[in-house]
This record gives structure tokens, C-alpha cells and sequence, in this order.
């Protein structure tokens, strides 16, 4: 018959893997994201992509680097006066990193 080791958590535990877990975490949660929710939970439906990317013009996004690789038309959406100040406030209260 096998014994039963019975173990804490503590020696259960990874302090790497929670480590690591963590930062996955705090990458996660940056202002960009905070934005997106912010923006959603305020006026709900959907938010453009473009949109984002107009709120935060200091930071590199996706459509820049697809831009490069090929032409694409110029789209003519424009963030809501509600979103920009929903993400320009979340802007000047978040520190950045």
C-alpha cells in the first residue's frame, strides 16, 4: 500500500512560478488596458481600435507596424468626446513606468 505525504502549501509552492506569475500580471494591467476599460464600463459597446491608438499617440501600437508593411486606407474614425476625456483623465492620473 502507498503512504500519503501530506505537505503545507508553503512546500507546495513555487516562488518562481508566483514570481513570474506576478509580472505577467503587472504587464497586464498597464494604463492602455485601464483605458479600454474605463472607456467601456462608461458608455459600453464597442471601442475602435483607432480610437485607442489616438489616445495614447506616445505609445507604438499594432497599426503602425501593419502600416508599414502595406498600404492601407485611412480611416476616418474619430474617438467620441466622451472617450478622449475618459482616457486623457486616466492619462494625467496614471503615472507611466
Amino acid at each position: 500500500m502507498a503512504s500519503l505525504e501530506i505537505r503545507t502549501a508553503e512546500e507546495l509552492s513555487d516562488p518562481a512560478f508566483e514570481a513570474r506569475w506576478a509580472a505577467r500580471r503587472a504587464a497586464r494591467e498597464t494604463d492602455v488596458l485601464r483605458g479600454i476599460l474605463l472607456t467601456f464600463v462608461e458608455r459600453g459597446g464597442p471601442i475602435h481600435v483607432e480610437e485607442i491608438v489616438s489616445a495614447f499617440p506616445d505609445r507604438p501600437s499594432v497599426l503602425d507596424a501593419s502600416a508599414a508593411g502595406r498600404s492601407t486606407s485611412k480611416r476616418s474614425l474619430a474617438p467620441s468626446p466622451t472617450a478622449r476625456a475618459s482616457l486623457t483623465r486616466l492619462r494625467r492620473s496614471t503615472p507611466m513606468t
